[in-house]
């Protein structure tokens, strides 16, 4: 780990990212976030050892490749983590490392690629895989242009310098992950569970330093009641949830709306939800359009105009879909 690679220190940050992670909003669910952190931790991790070794390049560039090709924001995050591995190749007075991280992340791609080609549709991947996440995650950075070009500049003036120390690193990596969660509009407070590998190794350093010779059985200890308290207050907080939506909770509202649904004959027919579209799944149902698989993309131009087209509207978008 960063706090001087000390295995408590690692132990404690697992631990730890499992309790932020579990306890946070959507946390046990299986969202695109939660699949994202090991690869996000994998990628970094090189970097924020200061290792670099070609495996160490070649690790980092296939993680982060991976991640963006699931969430668009880490984009953002790939290209700072490549501004450190270009001056980590200053530092070696070699751009060897440099060079396979960024192969290393173009072969991901190809071969995510790969299938879609054997099929005959390489543009399907295109469409829906590269240019409307990509609008997407540009228009947030066009919202907000000055930030970010900042967070770019000032990453790269910082590694102009001979060395990077391993915090300096640890807090731009973290900082690029919050950046380009707000670049791509802030949304749910699950997008945040890409944050939480930073906070428990932030967490794990600071209980190793405050109590160096605190003994692995009062580790778990700590560990033990922090993870207590969390599940007491996520449980007062279910409780209360489910009275105020009077047992809707009991097994969800996608669920109970799926079955409301079911019972007027909806089974297996094109609905129109703008919420719970976990329902689609239990009616066995597709939605009408495949651009409104997730609600929101109705109201997202950078999105369904990849598809419709540049000057396509919201009410264009209605037209096709229910095919007026």
């Amino acid at each position: 780990t960063i706090a001087g690679r000390s295995e408590r220190a690692g132990r404690l940050a697992g631990a730890l990212c499992i309790i932020l992670v579990t306890f946070a909003s959507r946390g046990q669910a299986t969202m695109s976030e939660t699949l994202a952190i090991a690869p996000l931790a994998l990628g970094c991790a090189p970097i924020l050892l200061g290792r670099g070794d070609l495996r160490s390049a070649a690790l980092s560039g296939a993680c982060l490749s991976v991640d963006t090709l699931k969430l668009k924001n880490l984009l953002f995050v790939a290209g700072v983590a490549g501004i450190l591995w270009i001056a980590r190749s200053r530092q070696d007075r070699s751009a060897r490392a440099a060079i396979v991280f960024a192969a290393a992340a173009v072969a991901v791609v190809l071969a995510t690629a790969l299938p879609y080609a054997l099929e005959g549709e390489l543009e399907l991947f295109v469409r829906s895989v590269v240019l409307a996440p990509f609008d997407y995650a540009i228009a947030g950075v066009r919202r907000m242009i000055g930030p970010s070009s900042a967070a770019v500049v000032g990453a790269a003036m910082l590694t102009r310098s001979s060395g990077v120390s391993r915090w300096a690193r640890f807090w731009l990596l973290a900082a690029s992950v919050a950046l380009s969660i707000v670049l791509s509009g802030g949304g749910s407070a699950h997008y945040w569970i890409q944050i939480h590998p930073f906070t428990a190794l932030a967490l794990a350093a600071g209980i190793v330093r405050a109590a160096p010779r605190l003994s692995p059985a009062m580790d778990l200890l700590v560990v033990g009641g922090l993870t207590f308290l969390a599940a007491t207050l996520a449980d007062a907080s279910w409780i209360e949830r489910a009275k105020a939506f009077r047992g809707l909770e009991a097994q969800g509202r996608a669920r109970r709306l799926a079955m409301h649904l079911d019972a007027k004959g909806a089974r297996g027919q094109p609905v129109v939800l703008f919420s719970d579209h976990l329902a689609h799944w239990w009616l066995e149902s597709a939605p009408i359009h495949p651009i409104l698989t997730h609600p929101s993309n109705a109201f997202r131009p950078e999105l369904f105009r990849v598809v419709l087209g540049e000057e396509a509207t919201i009410a264009e978008l209605m037209r096709t879909a229910f095919r007026l």
